[in-house]
């Protein structure tokens, strides 16, 4: 595979942009970061001078995309194999293939793509506030209490990342607080001028039967539709996915996440 120079940034976006769904955090962050930061490589191939894969690389986790899904299994599972990371995501039909031949050293899950437009406008009986560089540490050990995130991420790597979102404003967190506890976290993981990304949604165990999270999506959908964005989440809990599919909301893809066994 080709590593992405300055020159074809322009023919990779152009390649992405109109299946925006499928690549939305690969996108995002070739938008957002450009292709000189050092937490970021990309790579892409081309068959007859078309460009058929591109694979992103962020922190210990890994983008694969293909558009018209006629990428080379082989390479990109080569390519997988060199750079060794965490978590591998990519749409559905490319992590049924990839799976079963890296299955010794991943587990794996499958969500939906939302697009979030319709939710209601709940008045949340505790403050929700936009969370600083700060708390972080903080919001990174509620996270890490939950065995979805803690089976993705080490502590060290998901404060670097939420503070390099934070700190660069290419991602937010909301919190809810009780005296000094953060007691619930909703964050957008990825925004650009056009659309913001929702994840990272985790209320404290102690408030797991409330309806804190509710009111974070709340405040989130409306919050990010008053910018004029377009708010997507991806979602692997189906209770999750049931609840915005009642209200009204749309899935407009499909993806796989594998997960290495021994994080």
């Amino acid at each position: 595979m080709i590593k992405l120079t300055d020159d074809r940034v322009e023919d990779i976006l152009k390649y992405m942009e109109e299946d925006i769904e499928n690549c939305l955090y690969l996108y995002g962050d070739v938008v957002r970061y450009g292709i000189d930061d050092p937490n970021m490589t990309v790579w892409y191939s081309e068959v007859d001078g078309n460009i058929n894969t591109v694979i992103m690389k962020y922190f210990s986790g890994c983008h694969v995309y293909s558009k018209n899904l006629n990428y080379n299994l082989d390479e990109v599972v080569e390519k997988l194999k060199q750079i060794h990371v965490n978590r591998i995501s990519s749409q559905k039909e490319i992590i049924e293939k990839i799976y079963p031949l890296l299955m010794g050293e991943y587990e794996v899950e499958y969500g939906a793509v939302f697009k979030l437009s319709k939710f209601r406008n709940m008045q949340s009986p505790v403050e929700i506030v936009k969370a600083k560089i700060e708390d972080v540490p903080q919001i990174a050990d509620l996270l890490m209490t939950n065995e979805m995130y803690s089976s993705s991420y080490k502590r060290q790597d998901l404060i670097e990342e939420l503070s390099d979102r934070i700190s660069r404003n290419i991602g937010r967190s909301y919190i809810m607080r009780e005296g000094e506890r953060i007691i619930a976290h909703d964050g957008v993981t990825i925004e650009t001028d056009k659309f913001a990304v929702e994840g990272l949604l985790l209320l404290h165990e102690d408030y797991k039967d409330t309806l804190y999270g509710a009111f974070l999506d709340s405040y989130m959908v409306n919050d990010l539709g008053k910018e004029g964005k377009t708010l997507y989440a991806m979602m692997l809990d189906g209770r999750r996915q049931d609840a915005f599919v009642r209200f009204g909301n749309e899935i407009v893809a499909r993806y796989g996440k594998m997960t290495f066994k021994d994080l």
